[in-house]
């Protein structure tokens, strides 16, 4: 591993341009290179996009010791992106005992159980069903930092009318191949319906 190096703002500036022209050539020579804190540090530096982009550059042994140096807010954002797997595998797998209950520490219980490999069959959460789905939308929305009104168009497709509740919920309704209760509110209500059968 190399020597620490000063990380100025226009190191970083480098780093995002490269990011955004997707020189990934580039990119991977320079993170190779660098110190695992230097790599935490650039990764804090840089827009949360950008932050995920080099993450998922960084070979799995070495983005381990980086997600430990990472402030516990960047952290906890790098590791939403993930999956239960790449977590378990690509993260926990790669660090010291302790560094792994940490690790483990700040995840959701869905995700603990999930590493952890203690799956008990109950519902984990707000189940993905009816009222369940805006729920699960905007705690999906809200991790990202947005809301569903800041978007000028929304749109969902569905066939069911237990999706009736989203479907209300979003700007463009679209109902595909609904069953009868559905359609029915679709022709009241106006909603586009498409058939593909």
């Amino acid at each position: 591993m190399s020597d620490r190096i000063a990380i100025n703002s226009s190191y970083v500036e480098q780093i995002a341009s490269l990011i955004e022209v997707n020189n990934f050539t580039e990119l991977n020579l320079i993170i190779t290179d660098l110190h695992i804190a230097d790599i935490a540090e650039i990764i804090e530096d840089l827009s949360i996009e950008n932050a995920h982009f080099l993450f998922n550059l960084i070979e799995e042994e070495k983005s381990a010791s980086v997600l430990v140096e990472l402030e516990d807010d960047t952290r906890e954002e790098i590791l939403s992106d993930l999956t239960a797997k790449e977590i378990a595998e690509g993260v926990i797998d790669n660090l010291e005992s302790d560094d792994a209950a940490d690790v483990i520490g700040e995840l959701s219980e869905n995700k603990k159980e999930e590493v952890n490999g203690e799956f008990t069959g109950k519902v984990s959460g707000v189940p993905s069903f009816r009222e369940g789905k805006i729920k699960r939308l905007e705690s999906w929305l809200s991790d990202k930092g947005l809301k569903l009104t800041d978007f000028d168009k929304t749109y969902f497709y569905s066939d069911s009318k237990n999706d009736i509740p989203l479907l209300e919920k979003v700007s463009n309704p679209v109902v595909v191949n609904a069953d009868d209760e559905l359609m029915s509110l679709a022709k009241k209500r106006k909603w586009p319906s498409i058939n593909l059968r």
